[in-house]
């Protein structure tokens, strides 16, 4: 069976995506906002050495960011997946993680000396990076793709590929 978005109902698949994207930001700015708040508090528990605390939290903020893009992200690439698309994300995660993160987080922790949070801004831009891609991805499926057949083409195309 060839994979179809949504079993061919598109605008449910888009909808369906659009709201688990909301749940997962949901979450995950939640946990980064308890994070913000508690960090000091909850470092401790994972080491008593006040430099590895203190290291920890200099990263706390970028990480609170950096989590309704990592959300977003990880649910747009899986939708994609889920459509019978993996070639498309693929490309997304590759172009992420070999053209964004790697650059940024290159220049952020090492030229520009900022160490662990520079790790931690490279990979919140490779997210943002990410998110933005999937998004172009997203709206130009909704946009150009007129019916779940041509969706349907453009995933047995791809898995004939692979």
């Amino acid at each position: 069976a060839r994979p179809r978005i949504g079993g061919g109902r598109r605008d449910e698949a888009f909808r369906a995506a659009r709201i688990a994207c909301g749940y997962a930001v949901a979450t995950l700015g939640t946990a980064g906002l308890v994070v913000l708040v508690g960090g000091r508090w909850m470092f401790p528990a994972f080491s008593r050495d006040a430099a590895v605390v203190s290291l920890a939290l200099s990263v706390v903020p970028v990480l609170a960011l950096a989590q309704p893009f990592l959300a977003t992200g990880t649910v747009l690439a899986e939708a994609l997946r889920g459509a019978g698309l993996t070639a498309r994300a693929l490309g997304v995660s590759a172009i992420g993680a070999f053209a964004v993160r790697l650059s940024c987080t290159y220049f952020f922790a090492l030229r520009l000396g900022l160490g662990l949070v520079g790790v931690w801004i490279g990979s919140t831009v490779d997210w943002v990076a990410r998110t933005a891609l999937l998004i172009a991805v997203g709206l130009w499926l909704a946009r150009r793709e007129p019916g779940p057949s041509r969706i349907s083409q453009a995933s047995k195309l791809e898995s004939e590929r692979t």
